[in-house]
């Protein structure tokens, strides 16, 4: 089981991250470079993984500044979870594709996810993740995957109960609580693990949970 993470240049909130996973005992591998575009990242972490794969069984792929591990959990060993969040972003028009779910949490988010390397592999290889020459909305290529492999029956799934992932994107305080220093989901009654601070949100509720 390993947490990779991309980092293009190390700061406070980088180490934050790095050492909030470590501090659960997890091993971290960090993939450095300079950002050059979304579809360089994407055939970087598509190396990465193939790498991974030689050492390590499982994986959870977590964006690297604005994300904090809270606990310790292993994704699932069948099948590729994807984190999600409350915007359909950045086409709000391809909303109605997804299944309706019980929770506000239902749209792909790239920035968290994990499962087997093996299907992470294939999920790269057969829907094309790995071959972006130029920038592009790597959410977006993300997304279009996701909804293509479900049609095709492809082990994915989201995680709509914010059991491993919760994004913090668009959420009303009224939605968690947090106790003994943890950060609760009372809409989903989950803990989740892993927390992302996506589009730039305020962060300062980890004051509490540290």
């Amino acid at each position: 089981m390993v947490i990779i993470t991309n980092i293009y240049a190390p700061n406070a909130n980088t180490e934050q991250t790095v050492q909030s996973f470590r501090n659960h005992g997890y091993e971290v591998a960090v993939l450095s470079n300079e950002f050059r575009g979304n579809g360089q990242v994407m055939r970087e972490l598509y190396e990465c993984y193939k790498r991974a794969v030689t050492g390590h069984e499982l994986f959870i792929y977590t964006d690297g500044a604005d994300t904090f591990c809270q606990h310790y959990v292993e994704p699932p060993k069948d099948h590729i979870l994807y984190s999600v969040e409350k915007a359909c972003y950045p086409r709000e028009e391809i909303a109605a594709q997804y299944k309706p779910v019980k929770t506000p949490w239902k749209y792909l988010n790239g920035g968290g996810y994990g499962g087997p390397l093996k299907l992470i592999i294939e999920f790269f290889e057969r829907y094309g993740l790995h071959q972006h020459v130029n920038d592009v909305n790597g959410q977006h290529e993300q997304m279009m995957a996701y909804l293509q492999a479900e049609k095709d029956g492809f082990p994915i799934k989201l995680d709509t109960k914010c059991r491993i992932f919760q994004t913090m994107a668009f959420a009303d305080p009224s939605e968690f609580n947090v106790e003994d220093k943890k950060l609760k989901n009372l809409v989903t009654k989950t803990t989740p693990a892993i927390l992302h601070f996506n589009g730039l949100t305020d962060m300062s509720i980890l004051d509490q949970l540290k």
